[in-house]
């Protein structure tokens, strides 16, 4: 059920490239838009980030030279015009104004559809997509490597938060770091997110809601021996030593899983 959600979530509905694409010209010269497969990336030039984003966005296209690549650029055309003038990049540069919705954003198109429409993590995904768009990448590929990055910087967000929440408990909030971390989507983490995120609500004494997401990573020892923790801090000694029991060959801290295990075992009793 995780996976289906997590799938629902990073994959996108399919538009029309013509309702997507905003209506653009050339910047410099005269050429028309690529027809067929190709990455687009939507920026603002007056924007240190965007440019930025634009100089990685252009490696990756340089990398898959069979995908064009396209730049439409948002700002004032004689801005524009004046940052590009000498700048040699992989794809074409187009201008565009009154531009809608969030920006910069890419838009990847395959089959005159819009295959994926993203606003962040774009350097993160831009190879995947453009992987996929040159047929590197077979459509189970495509869908594993997109779940795998967006697990990947969705850990990479929760660092700071949990970094916040224990700010939090340490002030003597502890429901309101509680609240704090029942706002995270559990179904967008991977086994290293719910490991953390389950330890988490252990530090601040919740080891109901940590076994109820360490039950989402059953599949990870870690994850199992933590449940048995949180098992047992929950009042049930004889359950907890007998999941440590069950990993006593696989768990690598044999010193640790002892420890607790016969802790567990003298209260059980």
């Amino acid at each position: 059920m995780r996976l289906a959600t997590l799938l629902c979530l990073i994959l996108m509905t399919v538009q029309t490239a013509f309702a997507q694409l905003p209506a653009a010209e050339p910047l410099l010269g005269d050429y028309s838009m690529p027809e067929g497969n190709k990455g687009v990336l939507i920026f603002n030039s007056s924007k240190r980030f965007d440019l930025n984003l634009l100089a990685e966005f252009d490696s990756e296209c340089s990398s898959h030279p069979h995908v064009p690549c396209v730049y439409i650029d948002t700002a004032p055309m004689d801005e524009s015009r004046e940052i590009f003038e000498d700048a040699v990049l992989s794809g074409k540069l187009f201008h565009a104004e009154d531009v809608q919705g969030e920006l910069p954003r890419a838009l990847f198109i395959k089959d005159g559809d819009v295959i994926g429409e993203i606003t962040s993590s774009i350097t993160l995904m831009t190879g995947i997509h453009l992987g996929y768009l040159s047929g590197g990448l077979s459509p189970r590929e495509f869908k594993d490597a997109r779940e795998k990055a967006l697990q990947s910087e969705q850990f990479r967000r929760i660092v700071p938060k949990m970094n916040f929440v224990l700010m939090l408990a340490k002030k003597g909030e502890r429901m309101k770091a509680l609240e704090e971390l029942d706002k995270i989507e559990v179904g967008k983490l991977n086994d290293k997110g719910l490991l953390l995120l389950g330890q988490t609500y252990l530090r601040l004494k919740a080891p109901d809601r940590a076994e109820k997401v360490l039950d989402s990573c059953s599949s990870n020892v870690e994850c199992r021996f933590f449940t048995a923790i949180s098992v047992y801090l929950q009042g049930d000694a004889e359950r907890g030593a007998g999941m440590l029991e069950s990993m006593k060959e696989e768990y690598p801290d044999k010193e640790r899983l002892e420890y607790y295990l016969n802790k567990m075992q003298g209260e059980g009793k």
